[in-house]
């Protein structure tokens, strides 16, 4: 389950810088809401299967 935690964490990271490259440019950052909002929504949804696994 760790293993998975790991991977889960790392893919939303990924996700995260990726969204912050095509948003904010080469530097990194996230000047948009609206792009935060849709990292909040992959990490609750990710805590979501999370937990929907230890059932």
């Amino acid at each position: 389950m760790r293993n998975f935690m790991t991977g889960l964490l790392v893919l939303l990271a990924g996700v995260g810088s990726a969204l912050a490259d095509t948003v904010g440019g080469p530097g990194g950052t996230i000047p948009e809401p609206g792009t935060l909002a849709l990292l909040a929504v992959a990490g609750l949804a990710g805590l979501g299967i999370v937990r929907n696994r230890r059932k």
